[in-house]
């Protein structure tokens, strides 16, 4: 019998190179995998890949997150549909690893100091909505803030400039708002989880003596100002004297000031220039004093060092002018109408919406557009004086006819309505009808110290008088 003898074709060699170098790869893989386990021991995670020459695609070992030093059963799976599993038993002379430690604060808040105070100044066109979005405080916060107390109302007339305090937790939460509503005054909102509580915190400010004094020279506000008075105490100066002293007409290079008065602090921080105690102001050489006295009864007024009423019952003159552009005069020629006629006021020149007051207590008797006068207000003062005021630009918008008007209120605002070449004031002054002078017709003083309080304020004037004496000589010796 013949047998012939056939070697094996390229095709049949190719497939058992490819079947032994897959094994040999395979237990290479192996091998690797063990040794990797023995010697990372615990929480290992294994991943590893195998090229196959059949599907040229990699064997993907699957992964074992947790493998214990025990017996442990680790699956390789191929891509296609195969699968193999493999235990393994780690050397017990391996060390498990240490733990890892992961710090944990468990300190309450109030104590570890994790709440944070973070200051919002309002800026123009700020409301409270729109800076809780800024601060990512949410909208149910919002409403439940906004629904919370009486004190809602305070809360959303915020204004720029003003500082708003709010207070987060360690989870961004908010707990508490303040709100600065004044030097003095602060409203404190705190969380209380779906409802907000408040409370009012109030800084009673201490007050302390100051002493300023001067000599005119050039005008009376800018020698004030280099005396070291604001502009409110200086204004408070004019008004308490306005009716012996003409500020505009009659104030001279060389007359002296002398003012004694109160400041006020909060936490060491001067808030105020407050009011004035006691005053002396030196005129063309007369001497005017005025002392602040409140009584029994609580009424505060200025008075003469003898007891008498430094305020009348007009002012003497209802507008702030820069000139009296026409006088009283009993004949004098119109401007516009070219004819000899009587000037029944005093014309004062002031710029277009300059504020005009009453000169005293009374009721408006007129209130409309009258002939060549234009807009114009008749306020009458009893039974005895009245006062008539025109060429008003506009009438203040709460003024009506038969309103009751105080002394100094604004009643209107100058203009050149009716027959008028420039914006002034025309103001007449009248007693049972008659028309006098505004500029010198004497005043009526309001009351005096009544006679039950006349011991108790010449005690008050006489030791007022004597601070003002004694700062003055301190500011001398200085």
């Amino acid at each position: 019998m013949r047998f012939d003898y056939h070697p094996p074709t390229t095709k049949f060699k190719s497939f058992h190179l490819r079947r032994l170098f897959l094994s040999y790869m395979v237990f290479i893989g192996i091998g690797c995998i063990t040794f990797t386990l023995l010697t990372h021991g615990t929480n290992t995670t294994v991943s590893e890949t195998i090229p196959t020459a059949s599907t040229k695609r990699p064997v993907v070992l699957a992964k074992s997150n947790h493998i214990s030093n025990s017996n442990a059963t680790l699956s390789l799976k191929k891509a296609g549909t195969r699968s193999a599993t493999l235990d393994i038993t780690p050397l017990d002379s391996v060390a498990e690893p240490a733990p890892v430690q992961v710090a944990k604060i468990t300190t309450p808040l109030q104590e570890t100091g994790l709440a944070v105070w973070q200051t919002i100044t309002v800026q123009v066109g700020d409301t409270l909505s729109n800076l809780f979005d800024r601060l990512g405080i949410s909208k149910l916060t919002y409403k439940n803030l906004m629904a919370s107390g009486k004190s809602v109302d305070e809360l959303t007339k915020i204004y720029p400039g003003q500082k708003l305090d709010f207070l987060f937790d360690d989870s961004k939460d908010l707990k508490a708002v303040k709100f600065n509503l004044s030097t003095t005054k602060t409203l404190h909102v705190t969380n209380e989880g779906s409802k907000f509580k408040y409370s009012y915190e109030e800084q009673k400010p201490i007050k302390k003596l100051n002493f300023s004094t001067g000599k005119i020279a050039g005008s009376l506000y800018s020698s004030a100002q280099t005396a070291g008075l604001n502009e409110k105490l200086i204004m408070q100066m004019a008004d308490i004297l306005a009716c012996d002293i003409d500020f505009t007409l009659d104030v001279r290079d060389n007359d002296s000031f002398r003012v004694l008065y109160e400041e006020e602090f909060v936490n060491e921080k001067k808030i105020n220039q407050g009011k004035i105690l006691a005053i002396e102001f030196n005129n063309q050489g007369k001497s005017y004093k005025a002392v602040h006295y409140t009584d029994d009864k609580g009424h505060t007024g200025y008075y003469s060092p003898d007891g008498y009423s430094l305020q009348k019952a007009f002012l003497r003159s209802p507008v702030e002018f820069t000139r009296i552009s026409s006088h009283f005069s009993k004949a004098r020629l119109h401007p516009i109408l070219h004819k000899i006629r009587a000037h029944k006021g005093v014309d004062y020149a002031a710029p277009t919406g300059t504020p005009i007051k009453s000169a005293g207590d009374g009721r408006v008797s007129f209130l409309g557009t009258k002939n060549g006068y234009g807009k114009s207000i008749e306020i009458t003062h009893g039974q005895k004086y009245s006062t008539f005021y025109a060429h008003l630009s506009r009438f203040h918008k709460q003024l009506r006819h038969g309103s009751y008007v105080k002394q100094g209120q604004i009643i209107g605002y100058v203009g050149k309505t009716g027959l008028a070449t420039a914006p002034h004031l025309h103001y007449e002054f009248r007693i049972n009808g008659v028309h006098h002078n505004p500029v010198t017709v004497p005043l009526p003083s309001a009351s005096p110290i009544p006679i039950k309080s006349k011991t108790a304020f010449n005690t008050h004037a006489k030791n007022v008088l004597a601070l003002l004496d004694t700062h003055s000589q301190e500011a001398k010796d200085d």
